[in-house]
């Protein structure tokens, strides 16, 4: 019990690790992306960057569940040391996870708009029928104004009510359901490309300048930057 309980620990901190690589990374690729028009957040190159940082944090997103894997997969090292290779070879195969990251957008996309209506379209029925909660919702409406002056128009405020539910019910399902299936696929192409590949000292170096976590993770794996033969 006490060395499952250990080793529980280790695991954990080295989630924490990899989350705070993904979290860094992330904020300063899409601090990179956002800067393309500078000042001006309404420009077409700013949409097309908000694009770019919603891809990157899809692609992101899995990294943390890639290192760990990678880590269970090379049990004969050290974990901190797997921990950096797994980060490394991950963002060696970015062209390769990217088009992935394709897929994993158009299938959310599609449960989005499947499930997330459906219960869109519930909740519409449900709600619209109930009548004091209606009036209530319809006064909101009355009372909200816009900075025109207008009005909020009729039954908004149930659109939106039953928006917010949908959401929350299809992010639920999406998450117990579609989602391990697309990790499962991330993994998969992450493994082939992993053990096809070897990690490079100009990755490692990339990533410490990037990550304070993952140089954290570096010198607990003993400082070493250069990849084993």
């Amino acid at each position: 019990m006490r060395r499952k309980f250990a080793t529980a620990s280790v695991y954990y901190g080295l989630w924490n690790i990899t989350k705070a690589i993904t979290n860094e990374v992330s904020a300063g690729m899409n601090a990179l992306a956002r800067g393309i028009d500078g000042e001006n957040t309404a420009g077409p190159a700013s949409i097309i960057a908000g694009i770019i940082s919603t891809v990157v944090g899809v692609v992101l997103e899995y990294l943390n569940y890639c290192s760990l894997g990678w880590v269970f997969l090379n049990e004969s090292q050290s974990a901190f040391k797997s921990t950096c290779d797994g980060a490394v070879i991950y963002f060696q195969n970015w062209k390769t996870l990217m088009k992935n990251a394709g897929k994993v957008i158009f299938v959310t996309l599609v449960s989005l708009a499947i499930i997330g209506g459906a219960f869109f379209g519930v909740a519409y029925l449900l709600l619209s029928g109930i009548e004091p909660l209606t009036s209530v919702l319809s006064e909101i409406d009355a009372a909200a104004t816009l900075e025109d002056g207008t009005t909020l128009p009729a039954g908004t405020t149930l659109l939106v009510l039953c928006g917010i539910i949908a959401l929350i019910l299809w992010s639920s399902i999406h998450g117990a359901f579609i989602k391990p299936y697309l990790l499962v696929s991330v993994m998969r192409r992450y493994i082939d490309a992993g053990r096809g590949t070897k990690p490079q000292v100009d990755v490692y170096e990339k990533l410490s300048g990037m990550s304070k976590g993952f140089k954290h993770a570096l010198d607990q794996a003993g400082g070493t930057s250069v990849p084993a033969a």
